[in-house]
């Protein structure tokens, strides 16, 4: 079994027979109130897809701008709360053990329908969007808060 850590990445297009991460190793960024963590990118998964696992905060928190992702799909996967997915002009909403599917191309949106806080697993084939939570995150660092709505969307229009 192959076991690797984010000190030791894969080459993109190889990807491991079995791979074992610990939750030490799990790079995680706060994003305000919400956190993301990324335990599988592109090269863990051969360019295949990604796996991110976040916490959004009980509303009113902040979520993430409409957007659309022109070269991936999205599912997501509610593991606890409720979320609202908007989908063009669908809105679905879902609790524990929903799933939700933006596809590429689509344009969409995610919110915490509340009451608490929701945890749920993002899925994007192919990956390269996880890098958009890390620039985020770096950026919020950077300026002490929130980014500029503008700078936000524009950046989430990339997918890497």
């Amino acid at each position: 079994m192959t076991v690797q850590s984010d000190s030791d990445p894969l080459s993109p297009g190889v990807a491991p027979a079995a791979l074992l991460r610990a939750a030490r190793d799990v790079h995680v960024v706060q994003l305000g109130p919400n956190r993301a963590s990324f335990p599988l990118a592109g090269p863990d998964t051969a360019g295949a897809y990604s796996l991110s696992d976040f916490t959004m905060a009980a509303p009113p928190a902040p979520s993430p701008p409409p957007h659309v992702h022109e070269d991936a799909d999205e599912c997501v996967y509610v593991l606890e709360g409720t979320l609202e997915m908007g989908v063009g002009e669908d809105r679905l909403t879902g609790g524990a053990g929903s799933l939700m599917r933006a596809p590429r191309g689509t344009p969409h949106s995610l919110v915490n329908a509340g009451p608490g806080p929701a945890r749920f697993i993002v899925v994007l084939s192919p990956p390269g969007f996880e890098g958009f939570w890390r620039e985020m995150a770096d950026l919020r660092a950077r300026i002490g808060g929130p980014p500029d709505p503008e700078i936000a969307v524009g950046r989430s229009t990339r997918t890497t």
